[in-house]
């Protein structure tokens, strides 16, 4: 088998280095170790599909940052709720898009899943850090 010459720059606590390892990985694309110069190098070379998706660039990730990172219980509180809202919206549209099966596209993984799927360690780790429950 012939060396792949793919390198993965990136660190892996990094949402958009897990997207592109675990879309490398489902397409049996072998790569080298990981690098850790810098996750921002990722987008920048291979935007992630959801790059300037609204519902991710501008309605997730912002309040989740600010769970986790204000001190203000107000604003805490209102990002929360943000965050929740959009959980909710996700959840309607996999059980409709999903239609019972294991991924919104049904049996086969998409971006979808791939770019919320690579989210929830910060969420999980949100949640622990704040104590609070978001799903």
């Amino acid at each position: 088998m012939a060396t792949s010459n793919v390198k993965l720059l990136g660190a892996l606590p990094s949402s958009f280095t897990l997207q592109v390892q675990l879309a490398l990985n489902i397409n049996s694309v072998k790569y080298g170790a990981q690098v850790p110069p810098s996750s921002l190098l990722i987008p920048m070379i291979t935007p992630s599909p959801f790059s300037g998706h609204p519902i991710f660039d501008q309605k997730f990730f912002p309040p989740l940052e600010v769970i986790g990172a204000t001190q203000d219980e107000k604003e805490r509180t209102v990002a929360i709720k943000q965050v929740v809202v959009i959980l909710v919206l996700l959840e309607e549209a996999f059980v409709k898009c999903s239609e019972g099966k294991a991924f919104f596209g049904g049996d086969n993984i998409g971006y979808l899943d791939i770019t919320f799927g690579c989210s929830l360690p910060w969420l999980r780790m949100t949640e622990k850090r704040r104590g609070v429950q978001l799903l």
